[in-house]
């Protein structure tokens, strides 16, 4: 990323409910949210029930079935977290007008949040082997916030990242912040070293359903709807959200959302993690120091 380059800000969508109140227009108009909502939770269940079973079949199956086997199960795997988040993005789309979970705080530790998100950023860079790397060096151990918009923002720009990148690395960094009045913020970047964009369709590249280009769409699947709900959500939180970018020299997304600061950590409790294409079915994933870390299994009743 060039230094010369400079963060655009990105302006709150219209008709977004905010903190601070409605943006008046009418970017939901025409659509039926409530059914919307409806059906992104009734798709919600079998997925997750589905990423369960396929976390059984990553742990349990590592040392019975061959190389092709693992394949197929590993491309499943993909597949369905790219499909959950798609489910996720859908209910996120349909449930932002009201700004409901932007009021909802819980106090939780970030590299919890982080831990949650690797398994799907793992699916992502399953055939990419991009180098992934995590970084709170400057972050907060524990925050009181919304934490549900918070994890949507971050996988949200983290799997597009992944996605647009062909090669090379993106780093996912969050640091404590201040705002202009003194509060406490947390600061979240996500940078790639993807084709980055023209800095002037960056409004078209938030909108809700649309892809820069078709070229792009037939490329890429999805419904357009990643950046349009980080768009929402950092705008229900109150928060800012930038972005620095030019065609070949990648992009950096920066988001800054009021958070309290709860417990802060010492520099040499920093956390921090890198790893190179997904983890292989072994029935636990390697740590960046090496060790091992048990897989979590999901049951169903």
């Amino acid at each position: 990323m060039a230094a010369s380059l400079q963060y655009r800000p990105i302006p709150a969508p219209a008709g977004q409910a905010t903190r601070h109140g409605t943006v008046s227009g009418g970017w939901n108009q025409g659509v039926r949210l409530e059914a919307l909502a409806n059906l992104a939770h009734e798709l919600r269940t079998p997925v997750q029930v589905l990423l369960g079973y396929l976390e059984i079949l990553r742990e349990d199956l590592a040392e019975e079935v061959g190389v092709q086997a693992r394949d197929v199960v590993e491309r499943m795997n993909a597949n369905v977290h790219d499909l959950a988040q798609t489910v996720e993005n859908v209910m996120e789309f349909a449930t932002a007008a009201s700004g409901a979970e932007a009021r909802t705080h819980e106090v939780f530790r970030l590299r919890d949040l982080l831990d949650e998100l690797t398994p799907a950023l793992e699916a992502a860079n399953r055939n990419k082997n991009l180098e992934i790397e995590l970084a709170l060096s400057g972050a907060p151990e524990t925050v009181g916030c919304a934490r549900k918009p918070l994890r949507t923002i971050l996988a949200n720009l983290a799997s597009n990242a992944i996605k647009f990148t062909g090669s090379g690395k993106v780093v996912i960094s969050l640091a404590e912040g201040r705002a202009a009045n003194g509060g406490e913020t947390l600061v979240l970047e996500v940078t790639d070293t993807g084709p980055g964009m023209d800095p002037e369709l960056l409004g078209v590249a938030f909108e809700s359903l649309k892809q820069l280009s078709g070229s792009s769409a037939r490329r890429f699947r999805g419904l357009g709807l990643g950046l349009a709900v980080v768009h929402q959500s950092v705008s229900a939180l109150g928060g800012e959200l930038a972005v620095q970018t030019a065609p070949g020299q990648g992009a950096s997304f920066r988001v800054t959302v009021p958070c309290r600061i709860v417990r802060r950590i010492s520099p040499s409790k920093a956390f921090g993690r890198k790893f190179q294409g997904a983890a292989a079915i072994t029935g636990a994933r390697q740590t960046a120091a090496g060790g091992k870390t048990t897989g979590r299994r999901i049951h169903h009743s």
